[in-house]
């Protein structure tokens, strides 16, 4: 078993560098994931690899995050949430944005099952609306990215959540399995991104799905996550948590959309508490030598 005080500088590292908590009982997936010599690579041991990730090597970073990050999805996970988008969310923002387009960001998009679901979505039910519609999707894994950006599934996971009529018209077979047709993968864009950290220059969007994201995080560090998501939405767009998950009542930005079944909320006028409480507190003189950063 991993030693108990490498377990914990692990926890602490994820935190750091991707804002997630392992959970003080998963000691055991860092063995799972990371006993092997396959997966230490040059590394003897996960104490020295958890050393050279500590000291800023970048391959170690890579590799601890790439072993223990969560990356569980299908297609069309949870389908009160794509009911939602079909019935309710999509021929409303079609409605408002006449002629215009509607921005789409899948947040934690994992290996592109959320992101190709929507195109997959769109394409299928607003055929003649589609070249309106972009989606981003972003992870903080690199692995998860390159295979959002192939598109290739094996056959066990297009059967997870895909109607035999969507694999037909969505994918194409290839050796081992399928790949999504060029059309619906043109719709998704995929780019590296760490929501832990702040967010290079995109959007603004009218649909966000950051779902099963905020189960791993610390609830103090929830509220700042949210604010930054606030700030690349529009006024009335809509975010998409997941089951289980909420905003909190820290964040005044949004507001839930109590008529729909998935838990959706509407961005409206307002800020994270602890967002507005760091800007007052830069904002006035400085007392000692000590100062915010960020």
């Amino acid at each position: 078993m991993v030693d108990p005080g490498v377990f914990q500088r692990i926890r602490a590292f994820l935190r750091r560098e991707i804002g997630v908590d392992l959970g003080a009982d998963r000691a055991y997936l860092v063995e799972t994931r990371l006993g092997s010599a396959r997966s230490l690579g040059r590394w003897r041991s996960i104490d020295a690899l958890t050393q050279a990730a500590e000291a800023g090597d970048l391959e170690a970073r890579r590799r601890l995050v790439e072993a223990l990050v969560t990356t569980e999805t299908f297609f069309f996970r949870d389908s009160a949430a794509f009911d939602a988008l079909r019935t309710r969310v999509l021929p409303e923002l079609f409605e408002q944005r006449r002629g215009g387009t509607i921005a789409i960001w899948c947040a934690a998009s994992s290996s592109g099952q959320e992101p190709y679901s929507i195109a997959i979505l769109v394409a299928s039910r607003f055929p003649s609306l589609r070249s309106r519609v972009r989606i981003l999707a972003t992870d903080v894994s690199e692995d998860m990215v390159e295979r959002t950006r192939r598109g290739e599934y094996s056959a066990f996971e297009v059967q997870r959540g895909l109607e035999p009529r969507m694999l037909e018209q969505a994918f194409v077979p290839i050796a081992g399995g399928f790949a999504v047709r060029d059309e619906i993968r043109r719709m998704v864009e995929v780019r590296l991104l760490n929501l832990a950290q702040p967010f290079p220059s995109i959007g603004p969007f009218d649909v966000v799905f950051v779902r099963n994201v905020l189960i791993y995080v610390p609830p103090t560090d929830r509220p700042a996550i949210l604010a930054r998501v606030a700030e690349r939405m529009r006024p009335g767009a809509y975010l998409v948590l997941g089951n289980g998950e909420s905003v909190g009542p820290e964040v005044r930005a949004f507001e839930r959309a109590s008529d729909l079944r998935a838990p959706i909320y509407r961005r409206v006028d307002g800020v994270c508490r602890a967002t507005q409480h760091l800007r007052d507190s830069r904002a006035a003189p400085s007392r000692g030598g000590g100062g915010a950063t960020g």
